[in-house]
């Protein structure tokens, strides 16, 4: 921990130790407040280095259901006292309980939320209520041609074997096979305060307890780790024919372990663009250009659900994208548009308190500290945008749609066996 993440940890541990008073410490691995004058809410973020990716084999799910009763156990607390809302998220490597309040209650209500997290015994009745509500979804969901691909995605972006590649909400059978102990199980394993991570933003900072508490601002420390690896070496394709009646088109670049993290989330924001303008392509459905966390490494991801006729077009309208901003740095007043609308676009979302708490407890999860989001983008240039783009690595391509055998002009496609894979097979 850093001299000033430690600082930060001592000024919130004044009002964590509310709940539990160990002198002078936080029963947190990691505390951090932001304040925010003027606000008329309180956001906390609590967030768990455990995911769907720590389920165990057989027992996919796990992790979600019990984010979903605990997060509704929480909830009925909450409503007795008539204050704040919470909501769950759960991801393949994290978990996270989003808690909205009111300056005036949310010391109270944060104790109500950490005593039911990590003390109150799982309600059986609400177990059992939402472990059928759970089930109910998946035999909607398992079958459908869109689980299947995500599932392949997620195979796509992680090592062969990989418990990253887990569904996160289970499948039918792991979940008919839950019990209440099982989730006390995973939960007394996994769910602990030392591990967790908690950020409060609010207009108040904790009463200081000592000469040293004080309240800080969000800290950048410029330290980030060095290392150049990449999540693979070598990329790869894969056909997945279905008979169905759209196309979906992932491709994968990865990048550097090392890159900054705004250059990364800057990039997604100008490829988005590039691909999904205003008015949209009337052969697309959707398009999303997303950061994954993958086990090795952050990956790009630009995924494209589009008419089959149009899927090669696609592909290679990505594939142009990506290229263009790699080898041509964009005009300086292309770029001040661009970045002025990246900067728009993040900071009205984070001028909800709760997407502000949520992206620092991710910081601080992933890098160790706390960004300063604005103070990052005004460091950027058009040099930082075509740098990162040089950075990324040969791109996975996996496809998911029928076969209309139509050429329109992207690059021919290699041999597929019966299974609809093409070769060379996944690099490790």
């Amino acid at each position: 921990m850093t001299h000033r993440s430690a600082r930060s940890a001592r000024v919130v541990a004044a009002a964590l130790l509310v709940a539990h008073p160990v002198a002078g410490q936080s029963p947190y691995a990691t505390s951090h407040f932001v304040p925010r004058a003027g606000s008329t809410a309180v956001a906390v973020s609590l967030r768990m280095p455990h995911g769907s990716s720590g389920d165990e084999s057989g027992m996919e799910g796990t992790a979600d259901l019990v984010a979903r009763v605990l997060a509704e156990q929480v909830a009925r607390s909450l409503e007795r006292w008539g204050t704040g809302t919470v909501t769950s998220r759960v991801g393949r490597t994290s978990l996270s309980f989003d808690l909205l309040t009111t300056p005036e209650t949310w010391r109270q209500d944060l104790t109500r939320m950490d005593s039911v997290l990590f003390d109150a015994p799982i309600d059986v009745q609400l177990f059992e209520r939402t472990r059928q509500l759970t089930l109910e979804s998946l035999a909607f969901e398992e079958g459908s041609p869109v689980r299947e691909y995500r599932m392949e995605v997620a195979r796509t972006l992680a090592p062969p074997g990989s418990p990253w590649t887990r569904p996160p909400g289970g499948t039918s059978v792991s979940v008919g096979a839950m019990t209440p102990a099982a989730l006390e199980r995973y939960r007394g394993s996994n769910l602990r305060r030392a591990g967790a991570v908690v950020v409060v933003v609010g207009p108040q900072a904790p009463v200081p307890t000592g000469p040293d508490s004080t309240r800080v601002d969000p800290a950048v420390v410029p330290s980030e780790p060095r290392d150049d690896g990449l999540a693979w070496i070598a990329g790869q394709r894969v056909d997945a024919v279905r008979d169905v009646t759209s196309a979906w088109i992932t491709i994968a670049y990865p990048a550097p372990r090392s890159a900054k993290r705004v250059e990364l989330e800057l990039l997604a924001f100008v490829l988005d663009e590039e691909l999904d303008p205003t008015p949209p392509d009337p052969d697309r459905y959707s398009v999303e250009v997303r950061i994954e966390d993958t086990p090795g490494g952050p990956v790009i991801v630009a995924e494209a659900a589009v008419l089959p006729e149009a899927a090669d077009r696609w592909e290679a309208r990505i594939r142009g994208a990506v290229s263009r901003l790699a080898e041509q740095t964009m005009p300086a007043d292309f770029f001040r548009l661009r970045l002025r609308r990246f900067r728009a676009t993040r900071l009205l979302a984070e001028s909800a308190p709760e997407v502000l708490a949520a992206r620092i407890a991710g910081d601080l999860a992933r890098l160790g500290f706390a960004r300063d989001l604005p103070a990052e983008i005004r460091s950027l240039d058009a040099s930082a945008l075509s740098g990162a783009a040089r950075s990324l690595g040969d791109p996975r391509v996996f496809r998911f749609g029928p076969d209309l055998g139509i050429d329109t002009g992207a690059s021919p496609r290699p041999p597929r066996g019966a299974s609809g894979r093409a070769d060379p097979p996944r690099a490790p």
